[in-house]
């Protein structure tokens, strides 16, 4: 038969390195699907009203409040930093509102940077695992296929940063334990931290690698006895993560020494004392009681700063004051992360768009992002992945439990496993209004899980090819509701509505 040399040079090059031809392969069309029309739409998505705001504060140096760390909207007005930055009329505060200026694109090229490496830290997971190079290549492929994760990887929004930090993370740590190399350990360690730094749900990485050392630690102390080396090691991990999540706060509060009303109406006196501008600022006391004549009461409140007592009312009342502490840096935090807390359990009202964890899987409530022109953006993943997927991580725990107890046997299984699991069972005990998105990391370990069965299937290639020309099928069918672009010449409505998505 005759072959093309080319086809001939490909084929060889495949067969030597087979790794690295999927890689090309996965960056190419996770680049591509991740950076088309990133442009568009023009106007603000969801949440993207919050994270260009919180941006912004950063080259005005004004203290604001998120629930979140800060690291996610550190990197976004980083991004900003070569294109001029993001000056306050480049902000936009309501959905659907135009984008005033174009650098609402510098800041979604940084998620759409960590949207497109995730395929490829799936990709090296897998491979890390020892699952077969076509079902590791068919893994990276559903990351690239589902249009949930390139949802939150073209818009102003912190998942993709979360999940790509946490992946690097988990894979460096399995090229350090093979290697003993502590340069990727503590490296490891870092992105741990900054998955961490990015939404608190990212210290479920923290806690897979650490569950990963404790139980190498048991197996040495079963078979060699005591060895104090996976202690230290899991201390230092510990330490670097602990570290780099702090620090962030460091450069959080350094950059933002000025008062704002929207940050400071969370804090305490003590806390709002530091920043320049606030009307406790040079402050040493507040108010705590008063006594004096009827015509001054109104003129004095609780808590109100000394320095904004005038000389007539000392003179004439008898003031009781409360001395302000200066905060030093971990008290700051520690207020900071109070609040964070109490604000997160506070987020309990309904939402029209919020779902329990245990419908995620099944897609049971998108989020309505964007209408405009014609179309819609909604946070909808691909079926062919949500839902084989999950049918996938329930035949694979079936199968390993009754009939193939083998396949529990290699460690990709349990790591795996309990990487799905420590990402979804959390939220039985959240109280707050909880979204589809927050099932994210857990569909990436699914996707994975799935990679592992594939890889013991019979029949592999073939089912491999058909589960990918369903993924793609599925993909182009939900893709108008991922670009919020018009193709088919409708709305989508009624795929909306024949699964209940839509009223």
């Amino acid at each position: 038969m005759f072959t093309l040399p080319l086809q001939k040079n490909v084929s060889a090059w495949y067969a030597a390195y087979p790794d690295r031809c999927a890689l090309i392969a996965l960056a190419f069309f996770a680049l591509l699907s991740r950076f088309l029309m990133i442009h568009h739409p023009e106007s603000a998505v969801f949440d993207e009203v919050h994270f260009n705001y919180f941006a912004g504060f950063y080259y005005t140096g004004q203290y604001y409040y998120d629930i979140h760390p800060p690291l996610g909207k550190l990197l976004i007005a980083l991004a900003a930093l070569p294109f001029g930055g993001i000056a306050p009329e480049d902000v936009v505060r309501t959905i659907s509102t135009p984008y005033p200026s174009t650098t609402y694109i510098a800041m979604r090229a940084l998620p759409a940077l960590f949207g497109s490496a995730l395929p490829l830290l799936l990709f090296l997971v897998a491979r890390e695992l020892r699952i077969g190079v076509k079902s590791a290549f068919v893994a990276g492929a559903l990351v690239i296929l589902d249009n949930a994760l390139l949802i939150q990887a073209r818009l102003i929004l912190l998942d993709a940063m979360l999940l790509g930090f946490g992946f690097l993370s988990l894979w460096l740590f399995l090229c350090a334990r093979r290697n003993g190399s502590i340069v990727l350990w503590c490296a490891s360690a870092f992105f741990a931290g900054c998955s961490f730094s990015i939404k608190w749900i990212g210290v479920s990485f923290i806690g897979l690698i650490g569950l990963v050392i404790i139980s190498d630690w048991i197996r040495a102390l079963w078979h060699k006895g005591w060895h104090a080396q996976p202690f230290f090691k899991g201390s230092l991990f510990l330490a670097v993560s602990i570290a780099t999540y702090m620090t962030t706060f460091y450069a959080h509060f350094a950059l933002l020494p000025n008062s704002h009303q929207q940050g400071d109406q969370f804090m305490t006196p003590d806390f709002r004392s530091s920043l320049i501008g606030s009307e406790y600022y040079g402050a040493s006391n507040t108010v705590r009681n008063f006594r004096c004549p009827s015509v001054y009461r109104h003129t004095l409140r609780y808590g109100m700063p000394d320095t904004a007592v005038e000389p007539a009312q000392a003179l004439v009342c008898d003031i009781d004051y409360y001395p302000l502490r200066t905060l030093n840096f971990f008290q700051k935090i520690g207020e900071l992360h109070r609040t964070m807390w109490s604000t997160n359990q506070g987020l309990a009202q309904g939402h029209p768009d919020a779902s329990p964890w245990y419908l995620w899987p099944l897609m049971h409530k998108p989020l309505y992002y964007w209408y405009g022109d014609g179309a819609r953006i909604y946070l909808i993943g691909n079926p062919a992945v949500w839902w084989l997927c999950a049918l996938g991580v329930i035949g694979l725990a079936l199968l390993a439990q009754f009939r193939f107890k083998e396949w529990r046997k290699p460690e990709a299984f349990w790591i795996l496993s309990v990487g799905f699991a420590a990402n979804i069972l959390p939220f039985m005990i959240v109280t707050r209004v909880m979204f589809m998105y927050h099932y994210l990391t857990s569909l990436c370990f699914s996707i994975l899980l799935t990679a592992y069965l594939l890889d013991k299937l019979p029949w592999q290639k073939h089912v491999r090819c058909v589960y990918l020309l369903i993924a793609l099928a599925g993909f182009l069918l939900v893709s108008p509701l991922t670009y919020g672009i018009n193709w088919f010449g409708s709305d989508m409505l009624w795929f909306l509505r024949l699964f209940g998505w839509h009223p």
